[in-house]
């Protein structure tokens, strides 16, 4: 089951978060941007690895060290610039192998389509 809200602050209120509204989480040092479907966004308190633990796993994939993506806002994967697209207009790089990250997300194609052979 998904939890369906995580508890985020900053310096002046706590949210009640709805995760599936989450679209991405970005560290910023000490702090993390969370940003929303609706369009808002804001600074929480929390390092992303923290805020990490109390995401449900099925629903987020961490990409590289800076980016938390919500599998369900990805609208596609531009394989040459090696970026994903999100809802929003958001795009942000993948730091892995196409086919890994196919493999984060769970699906499986055949190896000529993931382009596996890229150095």
């Amino acid at each position: 089951m998904i939890k369906p809200f995580i508890y985020l602050g900053d310096a002046k209120h706590i949210k009640a978060i709805d995760v599936q509204e989450i679209i991405l989480l970005k560290a910023q040092r000490s702090y993390c941007n969370v940003i929303m479907h609706n369009g808002d966004s804001f600074m929480c308190s929390k390092p992303l690895g923290i805020i990490a633990k109390e995401l449900p796993e099925n629903l987020f994939i961490r990409i590289g060290q800076s980016n938390i993506v919500n599998r369900n806002h990805i609208r596609q994967i531009d394989k040459s610039q090696k970026k994903l697209c999100l809802t929003g207009d958001h795009k942000i790089n993948y730091p892995m192998r196409t086919c890994e990250l196919l493999a984060l997300l769970g699906i499986v194609v055949s190896e000529a389509e993931t382009a596996c052979r890229e150095t």
